[in-house]
């Protein structure tokens, strides 16, 4: 069973602005079936709450699972700008901060691991100064 400390990280980190998911349970079934999938570690889950972001594949492979899952990303792993933009501003109602936000972030990256994860932190680091 998912503990408390995890399911806070995946609302406030894990994705950042994709967390902002109105659905707690849909977050936690989402982090259970990428869990299944990755078999990632939930203490690198945890460290993206204070901003920790390892170069680990594991955590790489969990992050674009949920982005997945949250239409972030598609199966191809490219960035699905609307659904990117809409979560952002589920995190802040600044308009120009989420266009800021939006563009800088959206980065394709080397693969679709690499894009989720770099998203994440690009979008962690806009918005937890």
């Amino acid at each position: 069973m998912m503990s408390i400390k995890v399911a806070l990280v995946l609302i406030s980190v894990c994705a950042l602005a994709w967390a902002q998911e109105s659905n707690l349970q849909a977050i936690m079934k989402y982090h259970n079936e990428c869990k299944a999938e990755t078999n990632v570690d939930d203490s690198l889950v945890t460290g993206l709450m204070t901003g920790k972001f390892p170069d680990d594949p594991t955590l790489k492979q969990h992050m674009f699972c949920m982005s997945k899952k949250l239409g972030i990303q598609n199966e191809a792993g490219e960035i699905q700008m609307e659904a990117v933009q809409q979560k952002i501003g589920k995190v802040t109602n600044d308009e120009a901060k989420v266009a800021e936000l939006t563009e800088k972030c959206s980065v394709q990256q080397g693969s679709p691991e690499d894009t989720a994860f770099e998203m994440a932190k690009c979008i962690y680091g806009g918005t937890h100064p």
